[in-house]
Order: C-alpha cells, then sequence, then structure tokens
C-alpha cells in the first residue's frame, strides 16, 4: 500500500494539467498514488490522464460516467485511495518537488493528524502574487487550538486557511468525512476534520503554488454556484456553535466578509439575475448584522462596521476606498 494517495479532481483543465502532473510526478517521496479523477471533461484532459497512468504505475486514472462537480469527483478518489495519508491537489496548480516530503516528515516528527504548509498565488506565468499561511517558524498546535486556527480569519501569516490543497491528512481523521456540494466546500470538510484532530503541525515552506488562471472559478462573476459560498458559511457557523461557542464571532467574521465580497462582485460583474443575487446577499447579511450587533467588540462587530458600506451599498465602495487613502493614509 502506498503512503500517501494523492487525489486530482479534473475538469476541462488540460492547458495546465501537465505541468501539474509533472510537478506532482517529480516529489522527492516517492511512496504515494496519484488518483486522477475526470470528471467527463470535454477538452484533451482526458487523454493527458491516460498517457500519464500508461507511462508511470504510480497513476491510477479514475473516469466518471456523469459529471458530479469538484466536490463529487474528490469525494470518488477519497473512496479509491488506498494510501494512509491525503493529498487534495487542484489540477491548474503546481507544487514543490519537496511537498509531500516536508508535510509527511513534520506529520511524524511531531505524531501529528494533519499538516499545514505556506502557499502562494501566482499568475500562470510564474510570477508570484501573494504569500499566505506562512508562519516564522514551524509550530505545533494541539487540543481546542487545531480548530481555532482555522476558523480565525487573521493573522493572514499564521491561520491555517480554508483551502484543502495545502495540506496533508491522516487517512483515519477522516472517515465518514466527505465533501459537500457547496462553493467553500473546503471550509466544511476542514471544521470537520480540524475539530477532530488533536496535533496539528505548520509549516514555513512556500510549498504549494495556487495558479490564478483566467478561467478560475475564484475570479468568475457571481454566479448561482459561488453564491453558495454564503449558505456553507451559514452551515458552518450552525455547526461551529454546536462545536465551539467560543468561536462564533469568528465564524460570524467570515460570514460577514464573503458577504460583503459577494455584494462588490456581484456589482461589478453577475452572471446571474442581479435582483436574485442582491436578495441572498442581503437576507444573509441583514441576518448576520443581527447576529453581529448582539457582540459589541467581537470580531464579528468588527468585521460588520469594517464591511458595512460594501455588504449595503457596494457602489458607494469607490468613493468610500478613495476618501479613506486620502484622508486617513496617504496622509
Amino acid at each position: 500500500m502506498p503512503a500517501i494517495s494523492i487525489i486530482i479532481p479534473v475538469y476541462n483543465k488540460a492547458a495546465y494539467l501537465k505541468d501539474c502532473l509533472f510537478s506532482v510526478l517529480g516529489q522527492t517521496f516517492t511512496d504515494f498514488e496519484l488518483i486522477l479523477v475526470d470528471d467527463c471533461s470535454t477538452d484533451e484532459s482526458r487523454d493527458i490522464c491516460e498517457d500519464f497512468a500508461f507511462q508511470d504505475p504510480r497513476v491510477r486514472f479514475l473516469p466518471l460516467e456523469q459529471n458530479l462537480g469538484a466536490s463529487g469527483a474528490r469525494n470518488q478518489g477519497l473512496a479509491a485511495a488506498k494510501g494512509g495519508y491525503i493529498s487534495f491537489i487542484d489540477a491548474d496548480d503546481r507544487v514543490e518537488p519537496n511537498l509531500l516530503e516536508r508535510l509527511y516528515g513534520a506529520m511524524d516528527r511531531e505524531r501529528a493528524e494533519i499538516a499545514v504548509c505556506g502557499y502562494c498565488y501566482e499568475a500562470p506565468d510564474g510570477k508570484r502574487l501573494g504569500i499566505f499561511s506562512n508562519p516564522d517558524q514551524e509550530t505545533l498546535y494541539e487540543g481546542e487550538a487545531c480548530l481555532s486556527q482555522l476558523v480565525q480569519l487573521y493573522p493572514v501569516r499564521t491561520r491555517f486557511d480554508i483551502a484543502l490543497w495545502n495540506k496533508l491528512f491522516s487517512r483515519d481523521l477522516l472517515s465518514g468525512i466527505f465533501l459537500e456540494d457547496f462553493c467553500s466546500e473546503d471550509y466544511l470538510f476542514n471544521i470537520q476534520a480540524f475539530a477532530r484532530a488533536e496535533r496539528v503541525v505548520h509549516i514555513p515552506d512556500i510549498l504549494y503554488r495556487a495558479v490564478q488562471s483566467p478561467d478560475s472559478f475564484s475570479r468568475a462573476a457571481v454566479n448561482r454556484k459561488n453564491i453558495t459560498a454564503i449558505q456553507a458559511n451559514r452551515i458552518a457557523l450552525e455547526r461551529i456553535s454546536k462545536l465551539r461557542p467560543d468561536l462564533i464571532p469568528a465564524a460570524l467574521e467570515r460570514l460577514i466578509c464573503i458577504c460583503a465580497q459577494l455584494s462588490l462582485d456581484a456589482k461589478k460583474n453577475c452572471a446571474m439575475p442581479y435582483r436574485d443575487a442582491r436578495n441572498v446577499i442581503l437576507s444573509n447579511g441583514l441576518w448576520a448584522t443581527k447576529r453581529a450587533m448582539k457582540l459589541p467588540g467581537s470580531r464579528a462587530a468588527l468585521a460588520l462596521r469594517r464591511q458595512w458600506i460594501n455588504l449595503f451599498f457596494p457602489g458607494m465602495h469607490g468613493i468610500v476606498d478613495t476618501l479613506y487613502r486620502r484622508f486617513f493614509i496617504e496622509k
């Protein structure tokens, strides 16, 4: 049995897939299987997957008979995985050669159930756009701190981030956990995993390179799929309320911020009826506002004050931002 199972859902990523797969297969840690789950691609992605599976015995090709979306594809890969550890990678991203070696080594050394590494966003040409989740030194978190570091938005350098792909999980920890069909499904999955974890190790190395391609889902117009991030954050808040009531303000802060960001995005570019989008955003924004106002001085209340204009009056964002920079920053 391989030590690690790497799961990559693939859907129409032919332009980036080879670079991704070469970076994965070039790992210094070699005891792994790579499961490529083709979610009914209509470009050359399937041919690329088949070619790599033919050339390297570590590659397993899993074609789906119907399109299940990224969450469903990952679930199929997870069900087929044989490794004692699980890694999720996106088909248009790239990883450093020592990704698995560093994550696996840190988990073994610290007897941790999850390892988290730093990551960067970069353009397709390799230009670095930003660095995240990179503490100054390797840090071990235990007990309640494991979930706290996931839910809290700040500080950016030391939080775990909600993404699946900059982490290595013990397979035993994931028993019965599957991804749900929402945008921000990573968050819901990780809440369950980190709530179970007793030890999580966070290493400072920038080992994962998330490529921001022009067709990246995160850059898409507001639509009926990505607006479900609001519902996912509502569900996350409900679960956290039961698991860790002390983290309600942090979870509510996330909900307020995602509503505010979608409000801004919808004003600029909306691929669904704008009125429908605003109704979803405003109804949830008002609900979150009432919750936050009952928690004066909390992270949620501060987030509401910070995001009020973006959430309820997105058309005023440019004017307010300009005035703020003019009188409070540039002075």
